[in-house]
């Protein structure tokens, strides 16, 4: 066991893949992990002696992801910004593009502002920005008194839909739809109207008012495209572990990244 770690932080090293996969995940803090661990736990996200052991080592590329869910079940707000720092990472992928929003939404509103700002900034990726729209979403499905205020996070961006490019508003209406917010409806018909949403992402109005409950079923038959949502969860449950190469993995074609994740998360 690694000595640089204290015993119940060291014992991550040793979970290895299949704790990574087990679903539900780990309960990290009947290990031992308490608060006074969560200096040693955000150290471990990327310790570069951890980091460079091979694929096939028994350790992996596993600790970082214990050492997250921990922080996590640990409702850690000194990991907040760390986290984020992970989306930014040349090397993203899919377990951080799937967990990270996941961990920051048990941590709860402290990540708002820090989403708010990356959602916001235009030099970063469209994929890291939306990993940041999806924390707001998982903080308003597991914090009920924050829900308004990360709601109007993603509304505020949506009020700018004539000077954003569609698939931009249709990420934002996507993770709107997910947090069940009724209340920005005439925000979302009115980008609607204006052919100023990418309709291949979440459908086009009339399938967004039957999803969030405004129509109980289409008007007119459904336009020749193929309707694919982004899901992410309304309410905390288990899913499923991502794909099974390294963890910092990413696909560098973010069309191809897009219409994996579609074709994931498809609902129709």
């Amino acid at each position: 066991m690694d000595t640089s770690y204290s015993p119940p932080v060291a014992q991550l090293l040793e979970l290895g893949e299949e704790a990574a996969r087990k679903n539900p995940w780990t309960d990290y803090l009947a290990l031992g992990l308490t608060r006074e661990h969560v200096p040693e736990l955000i150290r471990l996200l990327t310790d570069p002696d951890v980091q460079e052991y091979s694929e096939d080592s028994p350790r992996g590329f596993w600790p970082p992801i214990h050492a997250w869910r921990a922080l996590g079940q640990l409702q850690a707000e000194e990991a907040v910004q760390p986290l984020f720092e992970l989306f930014q990472e040349p090397d993203e992928g899919d377990w951080i593009s799937s967990e990270i929003p996941r961990v920051l939404g048990m941590i709860g509103p402290a990540a708002i502002s820090r989403a708010r700002r990356m959602v916001a900034r235009e030099d970063l990726g469209e994929f890291t920005r939306y990993s940041a729209m999806h924390v707001l979403t998982e903080v308003a499905a597991r914090w009920p008194d924050a829900r308004d205020r990360a709601v109007e996070v993603l509304t505020a961006f949506l009020r700018n839909w004539r000077d954003q490019d569609p698939e931009f508003n249709s990420f934002v209406i996507s993770r709107l739809m997910d947090a069940g917010a009724t209340e920005a409806a005439p925000l979302m018909a009115a980008a609607f109207e204006a052919n100023a949403v990418d309709v291949s992402v979440c459908g086009d109005w009339e399938d967004v008012q039957v999803e969030m409950g405004l129509l109980p079923e289409r008007i007119t038959p459904r336009p020749n495209y193929f309707p694919y949502r982004l899901r992410t969860p309304s309410a905390p449950r288990a899913e499923a572990a991502p794909g099974r190469g390294r963890p910092g993995h990413r696909t560098k074609n973010r069309r191809k990244d897009a219409k994996a994740a579609r074709k994931r998360n498809r609902r129709r």
